[in-house]
């Protein structure tokens, strides 16, 4: 149970991580670059974000599906539809929207970004468990 509740913690803190990242890149490029740069830095971060959204409830729902024994299989062949789909939207991206590709490439990257400070830095402990830890107590059943 602890460890779910750590990696929920940790898997939200990249997100948000990954949103705040997006977001100050952006202002920032609005501030100095031209807008086909911030244009790219947006349609990346959105997508990368919607991509780790996807790839987050998916892999939550393998989890639930391996730990009672059903669905495995349906929410892998979901793994393999939501490449498909990121696969084509970043090509229609590149076919067909006048943005920065560097850029593109920029906004694309937060979420990995954020995951690699997520490794070094990480969220702050939680409380709950911290407290348990101090008492000897032990939220494993």
């Amino acid at each position: 149970m602890t460890e779910t509740v750590e990696r929920d913690s940790l898997l939200r803190w990249v997100f948000l991580t990954a949103t705040g990242l997006g977001a100050v890149a952006i202002c920032v490029s609005l501030a100095v670059a031209e807008l086909d740069v911030t244009a790219g830095l947006l349609v990346g971060v959105l997508v990368a974000l919607g991509n780790f959204w996807a790839l987050r409830r998916l892999g939550a729902r393998l989890a639930a599906g391996a730990a009672s024994g059903h669905g495995a299989g349906a929410t892998a062949g979901l793994f393999g539809l939501k490449f498909l789909i990121y696969a084509g939207i970043l090509y229609a991206i590149v076919r067909l929207v006048p943005v920065d590709m560097m850029a593109l490439m920029g906004g694309l990257s937060v979420v990995v970004i954020s995951i690699v400070l997520g490794s070094l830095v990480g969220p702050p402990p939680d409380a709950s468990n911290s407290n348990n830890a101090e008492s000897g107590e032990s939220s494993h059943g």
